[in-house]
């Protein structure tokens, strides 16, 4: 029966062979070889009817084995469970000369290891009673002041924040904005229209300044000895296309610091500096490019930074603020899960700057925390990590 397996196995496999390129010559050698496989089958002197089972488990050795070392193809562990609840069948059938039973007693052999695997790991995925991948988003949002643009940096600070405002509808008034995104002009052209209760973008910069291949996609670094620049006039120049910032088809950064003048009594007369910190409030913002450009990402960021004039609350959390290609730290408050970016610098830049009460107001008052007292849940790493950052928060805000 090895033997006869042998051929039927190889016979199969040339022809296939010749059929996916091989020429017509493996086509006729492999039906050369099953033509002797039923030589060899009919020339036995054995009741292959009563013998079926036995040889469909050689076959299926032989077929798989011939797959792996000949034809290097990957045999998933589901085939050898398959071949294994096969070869026990065989077994059981020469001890309880039933075939029907031995069927049965190696299902229900086969059957412990998947109920083992599934008893041992049902508690990993297992979501019952689990709400704070929710909370934890709308937490995010519950940060942020009303009609705010908070920016995310990938999936796993998005997507919840996301469902909290496509699903539950909550906070549809704050536009979340994920970096990874504004790199294109389909997503910042998102941006200048409205969505639900969340109003446009002022930009100085048009859509086309910022169309794909255009010379806005990367603006890389050239030290031009310039000490600084003034932020508002820089995306000025680029707006009118000024041939002193581009080299060949793209616009070039002429300096490492960014400044924005700011209106003291102005923005301390809109009420957005928090309470006991008006000294705080700086003549000029400075910010330092980091890295050897800036993305797209980056311009359109600081557009909206400098046009917007503090009229629309603009956030940020760990993940963003790390993405972006210049040092927003300084003037980065935290506000609960979320950095507001104000014209304050914080006086230790060592520490992060909290707005306590503000801060208070929201994790306390506003937050949610559903399940975080249920010590049956399981915490996965991901899960894990949404709590741990609420608590820096919370310690953070003490």
């Amino acid at each position: 029966m090895l033997v006869a397996a042998a051929f039927e196995v190889g016979g199969d496999a040339l022809i296939r062979k010749g059929l996916r390129g091989a020429g017509p010559a493996l086509v006729a050698a492999g039906f050369v070889v099953l033509g002797m496989y039923g030589i060899i089958v009919n020339k036995l002197d054995l009741d292959f009817s009563r013998l079926l089972g036995a040889y469909v488990g050689f076959f299926a050795v032989v077929s798989v084995c011939t797959g792996r070392f000949v034809f290097h193809d990957v045999v998933p562990a589901s085939t050898w469970i398959g071949l294994a609840v096969i070869g026990l069948a065989e077994t059981f059938q020469r001890t309880l000369k039933s075939l029907k039973r031995s069927a049965i007693a190696a299902t229900i052999l086969g059957l412990t290891a998947p109920i083992l695997m599934g008893s041992q790991g049902w508690d990993d995925h297992n979501r019952s009673n689990r709400y704070f991948s929710v909370d934890s988003g709308k937490n995010y949002l519950a940060s942020c002041a009303p009609n705010s643009v908070l920016f995310t940096g990938g999936d796993n600070d998005t997507f919840m924040l996301w469902y909290a405002q496509e699903v539950e509808g909550f906070r549809n008034d704050v536009r979340v904005v994920v970096l990874s995104y504004y790199n294109t002009d389909w997503y910042i052209d998102q941006t200048m229209h409205k969505t639900y209760e969340s109003e446009p973008f002022p930009y100085t910069l048009s859509i086309n300044d910022y169309r794909q291949g255009g010379p806005n996609d990367y603006l890389r670094f050239t030290d031009l000895k310039i000490k600084s620049i003034d932020l508002k006039q820089f995306i000025d120049l680029l707006s009118k296309n000024y041939p002193q910032l581009r080299y060949d088809d793209a616009n070039i950064v002429p300096s490492r610091i960014f400044t924005l003048d700011i209106n003291k009594e102005e923005v301390i007369r809109k009420g957005i500096i928090p309470k006991g910190m008006d000294s705080l409030v700086v003549d000029q913002m400075q910010f330092r490019l980091t890295k050897g450009a800036l993305e797209k990402k980056d311009l359109a960021f600081l557009d909206l930074l400098a046009t917007n004039n503090w009229e629309r609350p603009l956030y940020v959390n760990h993940t963003s603020m790390a993405q972006l290609n210049f040092n927003l730290e300084d003037y980065a408050v935290l506000e609960g899960n979320a950095y507001r970016i104000l014209p304050i610098k914080k006086p230790n830049p060592d520490k992060d700057f909290v707005n306590t009460e503000v801060a208070y107001d929201n994790m306390i008052n506003k937050f949610g925390y559903r399940g975080l007292d249920n010590d049956k849940l399981y915490y996965t790493e991901d899960y894990k990590g949404f709590v741990l950052n609420h608590r820096s928060s919370l310690i953070e805000g003490n």
